[in-house]
C-alpha cells in the first residue's frame, strides 16, 4: 500500500495510533515492550494486562504512538519480532471496516 491509502485505512485513536500486540511471553513486562517499541518512537501509553488469577500477562498489549508514522514504522519493523522467545504480532487496533455493497 502507499502511504496516503494506508493512512487513510486507519483510524486516529483519541489519544494517538494505537497498536495491539499479540503474542507476548506470560512472563514479559512493561520494561520489555517499552525496550522493544520505544526505538521507534515515544509511547504515549502502554497497556500490558495480568490474568487475575495467575498474575501473569494475557498475552496481548495495547501501545499509543503519537503520530502515524511512528506506529506504521514500529508495526513494520516488530511484527514476527522475537520477544523473550517468542514470535509476536503487531498490527493497527482500529482499521476503517470495508464498505458494504
Amino acid at each position: 500500500l502507499n502511504s496516503s491509502l494506508e493512512t487513510r485505512a486507519m483510524i486516529l485513536a483519541v489519544d494517538g495510533w494505537v497498536l495491539f500486540v499479540t503474542g507476548i511471553h506470560e512472563e514479559a513486562t512493561e520494561d520489555d515492550i517499552y525496550e522493544l517499541f520505544e526505538e521507534y518512537g515515544s509511547i504515549q501509553s502502554l497497556d500490558l494486562p495480568l490474568n487475575r488469577r495467575t498474575g501473569y500477562v494475557k498475552g496481548y498489549a495495547v501501545l499509543d504512538y503519537k503520530t502515524f508514522a511512528e506506529a506504521r514504522s514500529a508495526r513494520n519493523a516488530l511484527h514476527k519480532a522475537n520477544l523473550l522467545e517468542r514470535i509476536i504480532r503487531v498490527n493497527f487496533a482500529f482499521k476503517v471496516p470495508p464498505r458494504k455493497k
